[in-house]
């Protein structure tokens, strides 16, 4: 079964869904409440309805605390307090809120709540628990077939796990419902497009903007069809247009810029793609061979040369002969690393859509997010491709990095854990693993791991390390003399 790695449908998509939950522009206030309303949790609650309509979602938050120190029995409040936490990125919060929420009314129903199991599914999707998300979606679609958000969820899950097909089914079933929202024909248009029927995804864009012409989402996944034909001065004018409607989107605000340099390039399209040959579907980073466009002959040699000089003007060459040619897509996705991430991304994105199975190339997408600071994206590409090639020593390298850039240290100490059993003669890993340690106050297993480092150094490779870690040595032993640092809990006998 394949495994597509690029999940542009899928954000947006959670977008969509986390602006249905509430507000992207926030506002935090004190709150207040006063009065006749002080001791009455359902007119408090009703003030937090209130709030989270207004985009207020901490002085939500808090008006439910207070409802529901009044009345802790409050699903309602539970439930809205998780839907408020998700959209915050509070996750751990918001999932207990959802757990106790679906717990308090199963009491009182003797059934699932079908609110409470979709909200759950969607936290869960947003966290990349796709597994454990999935009871809850097809629980909340069976309890009310009409609920069009849970379908579409489930859809751009299945659509994530490589099972096009029947995400292409559940996306036909949420749009089968009365009064379908525009953002679920664009959340459509989306899935189709992944799938690879472009034709249909244009007509689903279609039917978005004649319920709402000014649809956000319906502009996001036009774009997105735009840039995948190279027409970048339409997809720049079709975020323009999103933008207008969600200003404070970070996620678009990244990709406007993206598209803008590209535009501004002079690099785009005159015409579709054409489709991949059969030369370019052998998974390996290797350009075609030499090939012709006009009177400008492409050098094969010259494409696969470690001279950025020789190699740039070739690459360039053949994506105007070929500009579905994934290969050359991810070595100018390499060459921009790191002197042009904004092209880097733009090639490496080419590069796994036109192969969404190639994990080199999906590793390579990531290590250009990982430069360009955009770590939770590289964090969910990389998990797919591990879930794909456990072994693929690069992606778990990147996720490690990535984990460290999100401050996760204990999710990132696994990866580098697994780094150091790979290939154990990396000294580097092992400075990267005292680091983390070190900075979750875990300063004995800190200490051994930097003591291993040292002992496999290279002064010639590892000098600035080895400096760092001769001025930490002194005040880290001394805390560990001193008691100080946490303590692993002994297994129980």
């Amino acid at each position: 079964m394949s495994s597509p790695f690029r999940s542009s449908a899928l954000r947006v998509f959670l977008v969509t869904c986390l602006l249905l939950l509430g507000a992207v522009s926030l506002r935090a206030q004190d709150v207040d409440v006063s009065g006749e309303d002080a001791d009455d949790p359902s007119k408090i609650f009703q003030l937090g309805q209130d709030a989270q309509a207004k985009n207020e979602l901490e002085r939500a938050v808090k008006l439910y605390d207070e409802a529901l120190k009044l009345l802790p029995e409050f699903p309602e409040a539970e439930l809205q307090k998780g839907r408020a936490l998700t959209v915050l990125g509070k996750l751990p919060e918001a999932e207990q809120s959802l757990q106790r929420a679906a717990e308090l009314k199963r009491r009182q129903l003797k059934t699932d709540w079908s609110l409470a199991e979709a909200a759950l599914g969607f936290l869960l999707v947003r966290a990349n628990r796709d597994r454990e998300a999935e009871p809850h979606l097809r629980r909340a679609v069976a309890l009310d077939p009409q609920d069009s958000f849970s379908w579409l969820t489930l859809a751009s899950l299945r659509l994530r796990a490589g099972a096009k097909d029947e995400a292409l089914k559940l996306a036909h079933r949420a749009t089968s419902l009365k009064e379908t929202p525009a953002s679920a024909w664009a959340s459509r248009a989306g899935i189709e497009r992944m799938a690879g029927n472009r034709t249909a995804a244009r007509v689903s864009i279609e039917q978005a903007f004649k319920i709402n012409e000014s649809e956000p989402a319906a502009f996001e996944e036009r774009a997105e069809l735009r840039a995948d034909e190279g027409n970048y001065a339409g997809a720049v004018a079709d975020l323009q247009a999103a933008l207008r409607a969600r200003p404070d989107s970070r996620s678009l605000q990244s990709r406007l810029a993206d598209l803008q340099r590209l535009a501004g390039s002079g690099k785009e399209a005159r015409s579709p793609a054409p489709r991949l040959n059969q030369q370019q579907t052998t998974g390996t980073a290797q350009p075609p061979q030499a090939t012709t466009v006009g009177e400008m002959s492409c050098d094969q040699l010259a494409a696969n040369s470690e001279q950025t000089e020789k190699a740039l003007p070739a690459l360039e060459c053949i994506l105007k002969s070929e500009p579905r040619n994934a290969a050359a897509h991810a070595r100018l996705g390499e060459i921009h690393r790191t002197t042009a991430p904004a092209r880097a991304l733009e090639h490496y994105r080419r590069a796994v859509e036109i192969q969404p199975d190639n994990a080199n190339f999906a590793t390579g997408f990531a290590a250009a997010l990982v430069q360009a600071r955009r770590f939770a994206e590289a964090v969910t590409l990389l998990r797919r491709v591990i879930t794909a090639e456990p072994a693929h020593y690069a992606a778990h390298a990147n996720l490690a990095t990535a984990l460290d850039g999100l401050k996760l240290y204990q999710e990132a100490l696994i990866e580098y854990q697994w780094l150091a059993q790979a290939q154990p003669d990396k000294a580097v890993v092992y400075f990267l693993i005292a680091r983390d340690h070190d900075l979750l106050g875990e300063f004995e297993p800190a200490l051994a791991a930097y003591e291993k480092f040292l002992a496999q150094a290279d002064p010639r490779q590892n000098q600035l390390e080895m400096e760092k870690v001769e001025l930490r040595l002194p005040s880290l032993r001394n805390q560990i003399k001193r008691g100080l640092g946490v303590k692993k809990k002994k297994a129980s006998r």
